[in-house]
């Protein structure tokens, strides 16, 4: 009876670390981050993926942090009840580089050993300079 025991305890501990493993693998990972930088004279609303700040003041900053990938879609509009109505999107290209493995020859014995590295995924960061110009008329 111990015995039973003893190996469930140590399946439910065994389980509840690769559960832990695969959290830390998909969370983990390289990052990206862009920079929106309001430079109008008005407050503006940015939307990043699914994530939106709302009243950006003129010379303030958003940074959102994402996964690492090629490019975003960042939304902008000017807040409500402003003197301006405006909207603008772009697709801000991000710095990437994917996961590769190199390897390389050598023969220190006469023989040919490879000696293989993994570069790992790496994300990088863009900045956008909203300009008054940007904004569009909606």
């Amino acid at each position: 009876m111990y015995m039973k025991k003893s190996i469930r305890n140590l399946l439910l501990i065994l389980s509840f670390t690769l559960f832990l493993n695969i959290c830390t693998v998909l969370i983990g990972g390289a990052k990206s981050t862009v920079h929106i930088i309001n430079n109008t004279d008005l407050l503006i609303d940015v939307t990043c993926e699914e994530t939106s700040y709302y009243f950006i003041e003129p010379g303030d900053h958003v940074s959102h942090t994402l996964s690492a990938k090629e490019s975003v879609l960042v939304k902008l509009e000017y807040c409500a009840d402003q003197s301006l109505v405006g909207s603008a999107r772009r697709y801000i290209t991000l710095p990437y580089k994917e996961e590769t493995e190199s390897c390389e020859c050598s023969s220190d014995d006469g023989e040919s050993q490879p000696n293989c590295v993994t570069n790992p995924e790496e994300g990088g960061e863009a900045r956008w300079y909203v300009e008054p110009e940007d904004m569009r008329s909606s």
